[in-house]
């Protein structure tokens, strides 16, 4: 009978850290890094940026815990980009240089962080200071992406729905849920390629509140 029971208690304590170890398993890694990340990196590649916006100086994302943060939003592109563009020179005696603000319309899948957003489902991107001619196929119909959102100034008469988004703070998220950077020039998003979108969301909440 002894014998029984202790055949019976094994099997459960079997079964126990069976179950730990699948539920382990089956839980997203946190991050993504070395070959694997590199991998990822192949199929999505950094976006053009116009370095003359670079926040390189900005390495923690509670800087953007402010009056302008209005989300961290995920969200599909929806249909294709339109731009306007205008020339002007920097400064006097410079060639001329010529800049396009892009609108990309978006589906809002989920809410990652919000602070001062509508709760738009359907909203657009203002790409702000991309370059004429810049490759902007991180935008393409169909794409997931995880972006941050800020409100634009009461100058530019946008419309309620109408965000600023950039490359430089948005990700790629790819099919199991994982972010790659759309940039290496901005540190402070930058750090978070290769996470997990969860994981992201919970940074997300310890940082900027």
């Amino acid at each position: 009978m002894k014998a029984f029971r202790w055949k019976r208690l094994c099997a459960a304590f079997a079964a126990l850290i069976l179950g730990v170890f699948c539920s382990a398993c089956s839980q997203p890694s946190a991050r993504v890094t070395g070959s694997e990340l590199e991998a990822l990196r192949a199929e999505y590649p950094y976006a053009k940026t116009n370095e003359a916006l670079s926040m390189a100086h900005v390495k923690d994302i509670a800087a953007f815990n402010n009056n302008e943060l209005a989300a961290f939003v995920s969200v599909t592109i929806t249909g294709p980009y339109t731009s306007t563009s205008t020339t002007e020179s920097p400064a006097e005696g410079m060639p001329a240089m010529t800049t396009s603000t892009y609108f990309v319309p978006a589906h809002v899948d989920s809410v990652l962080y919000q602070s001062h957003f509508g709760g738009q489902t359907e909203i657009v991107l203002r790409i702000r200071g991309a370059m004429d001619g810049d490759n902007l196929d991180c935008y393409r119909e169909g794409s997931k992406i995880v972006t941050m959102l800020t409100v634009p100034a009461a100058g530019l008469n946008a419309s309620e729905n109408e965000y600023f988004s950039g490359t430089e703070s948005s990700f790629y998220l790819t099919d199991n849920n994982v972010l790659v950077s759309m940039s290496d020039q901005h540190p402070a998003f930058h750090q978070y390629s290769g996470w997990n979108a969860d994981a992201f969301r919970q940074e997300l909440k310890k940082a900027l509140s």
